[in-house]
């Protein structure tokens, strides 16, 4: 009995993962409820100063950062008056070399602060929008300011922790927004076709990124299954392949770098994403010509992917799931302030395991999962030729799906992001191919 009731009894290796499973859901949960809390009150608060600026005399002026004339390289903050917009009274803060970064006037670290939370408030209220001329000029004055100071937190241990992303999410075709203002994408696009249905839609509640050191596990396998006995990748870009062998476990700048992915199921729709209810409601009133071509049949239509009924279910109610990318990154030694970066595979688990598990089986049922289309089919081959892929379609025990990638595409100078701005709240990092991203810092339990 001793031994059937070992036999029973979970590894402490599942039990820890678990733990840590609950711990990011927990944080997860907390912090997009957390966001939304914090949109509202942005628009409030919003409202509110407009009601108020309308009260004002005409002689009243607010603060506002604008950049100055394009011949100069000069970034003023400005009090703008708005009885007569002509006349503005410039401080100059900062004065940007391109050449040097170092030469900087009257700036202070209040004055950072205050631009830092004014980055942050903007992009709750526009919905992670960097395009925003006033987010660009407060970007380049505190890019310009963290340059100066000459300090690489790539070899730190700053850069530790989960992050909030609150730039707008940078998958391709967005189907437009929810009731909610949640971005809404399929699954294909948000998996670069790596996960079926590919045309499912899904709406995106927040993305975390998380960092930590490779010895920071409690057990010895993380939990993408991508590391070896001595803790180190298995999957390797070849250009990094000869660093990573040479230091071996001495190697401790190597971290692991995973994007986690909160994201719902929108009902109202069958199971291999076609509509069946209004769909013009659940983007809130927008949608994209290739959904209006392609979810105009109703559940009762034959569906060309399939024979089986069970396959144009409608799906009644929300189910929250989780996505993750599994990567690393390494400080690129010829470049300040640069990681070199990349992915070896990802997840795709339900979030409530009690309460949506039964129905996430039927959604990712292998028997009845659509074909990809010609398109998808097309990259997930390229994929595998090139990187190596392997795609399960199948689900675990656990209902989780997963897949691998055992030729990465990586090296220094090759796929990377730059940090170009970080202190204990914020990281602002741009990628190779010149996108920005904004994180936010958030307070995890140090279990996690």
């Amino acid at each position: 009995q001793q031994q059937q009731q070992q036999q029973q009894q979970p590894s402490p290796s599942v039990t820890n993962k678990k733990r840590k499973r609950g711990i990011i859901r927990n944080v997860i949960a907390t912090v997009t409820t957390a966001n939304y809390i914090r949109r509202a009150e942005t628009d409030r608060n919003s409202q509110q100063q407009q009601q108020q600026h309308h009260k004002k005399s005409n002689n009243s002026t607010r603060m506002t950062i604008i950049p100055h004339q394009k011949h100069t390289t000069k970034t003023r903050l400005s009090y703008k008056n708005h009885k007569n917009s002509t006349a503005a009274t410039s401080i100059p803060i900062l004065h940007i070399n391109n050449n040097n970064h170092n030469h900087l006037t009257h700036v202070t670290k209040k004055q950072i602060v205050s631009i830092r939370n004014s980055i942050i408030e903007k992009l709750l209220r526009n919905g992670g929008n960097l395009k925003d001329d006033r987010i660009q000029s407060g970007i380049s004055i505190l890019q310009s300011f963290f340059l100066s100071k000459n300090v690489d937190v790539s070899y730190t241990s700053d850069l530790k922790g989960t992050w909030l992303t609150l730039s707008k999410p940078t998958f391709s075709e967005c189907l437009g927004q929810n009731q909610n203002g949640d971005h809404v994408y399929s699954l294909g696009r948000m998996s670069f076709d790596m996960f079926r249905p590919t045309s499912l839609i899904c709406s995106i509640q927040g993305i975390f990124n998380t960092i930590h050191s490779l010895d920071d596990d409690d057990d010895d396998d993380d939990d993408d299954g991508d590391n070896s006995n001595d803790g180190l990748p298995i999957s390797v870009p070849i250009q990094l392949r000869k660093e990573i062998l040479k230091y071996g476990s001495k190697l401790r700048d190597l971290r692991a770098c995973n994007v986690v992915v909160a994201f719902t199921i929108e009902p109202g729709q069958s199971r291999s994403g076609k509509q069946t209810g209004p769909l013009g409601c659940l983007l809130g009133g927008r949608t994209t010509d290739h959904h209006q071509k392609t979810t105009t049949t109703t559940d009762t239509d034959t569906d060309t992917e399939t024979n089986t009924s069970t396959r144009t279910t409608t799906i009644q109610r929300p189910i929250r799931g989780i996505m993750t990318n599994f990567g690393y990154v390494l400080p690129d030694p010829g470049t300040q302030n640069r990681l070199s970066i990349w992915f070896t595979g990802g997840s795709l688990e339900v979030n409530d395991e009690e309460g949506d598990l039964e129905e996430w089986r039927h959604i990712f049922d292998a028997a009845n999962m659509p074909d990809r289309d010609m398109g998808a089919f097309a990259r997930v081959l390229a994929a595998k030729v090139l990187l190596g892929a392997e795609v399960a379609d199948a689900m675990d025990e656990n209902g989780n799906l997963s897949y691998r990638l055992k030729r990465p595409i990586g090296g220094h100078g090759s796929a990377f992001s730059d940090v170009v701005y970080m202190d204990e709240r914020l990281r602002i990092m741009r990628g190779h191919q010149g996108s920005m991203y904004v994180f936010e810092r958030v307070p995890v339990p140090k279990s996690c």
